[in-house]
């Protein structure tokens, strides 16, 4: 009798007569590999054992996976072809992952590459370490509290869009953010995400930080068509108070709204890595290959966070570019790259304020500035914190 621990679970999700299988791949006989093969399922060197089953619902399948995993599980979501959408709110919990165990939910990988993402209304709670949510897209059709709320350390968030621009994610009536780390939350991975929210906060980690989040790597603009990984009318992304040492790397965000691009007020020690491509291909303040374009302040450090690394960020605020009034210790690098593209008027400036470019103040000290160009109307850099800086 074979353990279960020797398993892993496939588990697909469909309609009808279409509905994919519940696949369980165990070391057996050699000649059961083919017929799991045949689906793309396992390695041509191991042997499977293939079990039908079928669910209408994602929460099914994952209600199907026991309580203690210690294999890895996945959830296949979608047909292989048509639009594909699931009127339900997702709720991975209650699973205890343990040894090689893991959990990913994501998009039938034999869905035609030109057929958009299979949607989630209801948007997913993960309550479980080691789950993986890929390839899936959130457009809410109601009001709800967030797009994805992650409980446990240790979860992955990957080509995954939330499309929000009609506001049921609402941060006046308790909504939380697109993307939410709660209390017990850190270590978490967010990666290729795109995250467009009307009324809420993009991403908001309220847990011990840790984290890392990475977006696409482009965001080149052709005249009024920007590419952003976070696109909000409130805050692009927010470190809560117990939150510290994440990294954010090449990720591009716009805020238009009341809020502005990063907000960090937790513990410091982040670094946050811009594009590095100051270059603007565009026109006026409309374009222009910004890592933040927000109508209120760029980047705001405040509460207790020191100690953290800007580099190669460039930034279009209408308020201040960078408003530090935390404890200092920060370092901010520029691109130390200027270029004129025949138009005085698009110059690649790291920092483009309507306002002060840099404030420091408060407490704040023991600063480092260097290699960064630029325009202001208001200060360039504006200093009145605990000195020290460079």
């Amino acid at each position: 009798m074979l353990s279960l621990k020797t398993y892993t679970t496939y588990t697909r999700i469909g309609r009808g007569l279409a509905a994919a299988a519940l696949c369980i791949a165990a070391q057996l006989l050699p000649g059961a590999s083919a017929l799991a093969q045949a689906g793309g399922l396992c390695d041509v060197s191991t042997p499977c054992y293939v079990k039908s089953g079928g669910y209408s619902t994602i929460q099914a399948a994952v209600d199907a996976l026991p309580a203690a995993i210690d294999y890895a599980a996945f959830i296949y979501v979608g047909e292989t072809t048509g639009d594909q959408t699931y009127s339900e709110k997702v709720t991975v919990a209650d699973k205890e992952i343990t040894g090689a165990g893991s959990i990913k939910i994501a998009a039938n990988p034999a869905r035609a590459s030109n057929l958009p993402a299979p949607t989630v209304t209801g948007g997913f709670l993960i309550d479980a370490s080691r789950v993986t949510l890929s390839l899936i897209r959130i457009i809410p059709s109601d009001t709800i509290p967030y797009g994805v709320m992650v409980s446990s350390p240790f979860v992955t968030i990957s080509s995954v869009t939330i499309s929000d621009y009609s506001g049921y994610i609402n941060k006046e009536d308790g909504g939380l953010a697109g993307i939410y780390f709660g209390a017990q939350s850190g270590s978490n991975t967010v990666t290729n995400c795109t995250i467009q929210t009307g009324a809420a906060d993009a991403i908001s980690d309220q847990g011990f930080g840790y984290n890392a989040i990475t977006g696409h790597g482009n965001n080149y603009t052709y005249p009024y068509n920007h590419v952003y990984d976070i696109d909000t009318g409130n805050d692009g992304l927010v470190f809560g108070t117990a939150s510290s040492s994440n990294t954010v790397t090449a990720m591009s965000i716009r805020a238009l709204g009341v809020g502005v691009g990063i907000r960090d007020l937790g513990a410091g020690g982040n670094t946050i890595n811009g594009n590095g491509n100051p270059y603007n291909y565009g026109y006026g303040i409309y374009s222009g290959v910004y890592d933040i374009f927000s109508s209120s302040d760029g980047i705001v450090i405040g509460g207790a966070s020191q100690n953290n690394t800007i580099n190669h960020l460039t930034i279009r605020a209408a308020g201040i570019g960078i408003l530090d009034s935390g404890g200092g210790g920060n370092n901010i690098i520029g691109n130390g790259m200027f270029s004129d593209y025949s138009y005085t008027s698009y110059h690649t400036y790291d920092i483009r304020s309507s306002s002060d470019a840099i404030v420091i103040e408060g407490d704040s000290h023991g600063n480092t500035i260097g290699n960064v160009i630029i325009q202001a109307s208001g200060a360039g850099i504006r200093d009145s914190g605990g000195g020290g800086n460079q």
